[in-house]
């Protein structure tokens, strides 16, 4: 069997990068101010949704991890596949 695979990065309670793409609404280049970041990071898709989502789509989380981000603190990691 064949599988295709998301690894998503999730900050908080949002998940913010999948497959290293940006998930945010809000279109953002070069420096960008802290009050834009906010707005972008509040309309990237919460877990729960996105893993909901994914699920009808036929995916499937296979495991997650932890990484350590200097001293800000750590992001989680979700691994996910589904079959080709």
């Amino acid at each position: 069997m064949k599988y295709e695979y998301q690894v998503c990065q999730v900050q908080g309670s949002k998940v913010t990068f999948v497959n290293g793409v940006f998930q945010s609404d809000v279109h953002i280049t070069g420096v960008v101010d802290p009050a834009t970041m906010d707005s972008a990071m509040d309309s990237c898709p919460s877990v729960w949704k996105y893993l909901n989502k994914m699920g009808r789509e036929g995916w499937e989380l296979v495991t997650s991890g932890t990484m350590s981000v200097s001293d800000e603190g750590s992001i989680q990691m979700l691994y996910l596949r589904r079959a080709v």
